[in-house]
């Protein structure tokens, strides 16, 4: 199983960039590192219970749980997606009698991402930089 995880100054980041970036209706979706949760107990018992014998036990996968996260997904349909190296910005479509309601979007230094696309913590695995975060 693998789960995202951003530290809080990366949360603090995240909402401030929306604020500087956002026209209206857009969601804002952070590039979050990833890491195995046996990885994630495996680094929080060595940094919080060093030199202790911790046992570890594995429940494993409940009832609707999903084995890894997918913070974009085929699901978004038509949506128009940007890009850049820290974030994606999934903009509102709506039309009403064939008028666009919220124009063409503008980022400066994004690119429109392809659709069908996928972001995947299981694709996304960087327990270092989880160690950072921990």
């Amino acid at each position: 199983m693998t789960r995202f995880l951003m530290s809080q100054a990366e949360a603090v980041g995240l909402v401030l960039e929306a604020l500087r970036q956002m026209k209206g209706g857009e969601i804002f979706v952070f590039k979050m590192a990833a890491v195995k949760v046996v990885d994630l107990v495996k680094i929080f018992s060595e940094k919080y219970c060093a030199g202790k014998k911790v046992e570890i036990k594995t429940a494993g996968k409940r009832a609707g749980e999903k084995i890894h996260e997918e913070l974009l997904g085929s699901a978004l349909g038509s949506a128009r997606v940007f890009e850049n190296e820290r974030m994606f910005i999934i903009c509102p479509e709506l039309n009403i009698y064939g008028f666009e309601v919220y124009g063409k979007p503008d980022y400066p230094k994004f690119t429109i991402k392809t659709l069908g696309d996928v972001y995947s913590s299981q694709d996304h695995l960087d327990p270092e930089k989880i160690k950072e975060i921990v």
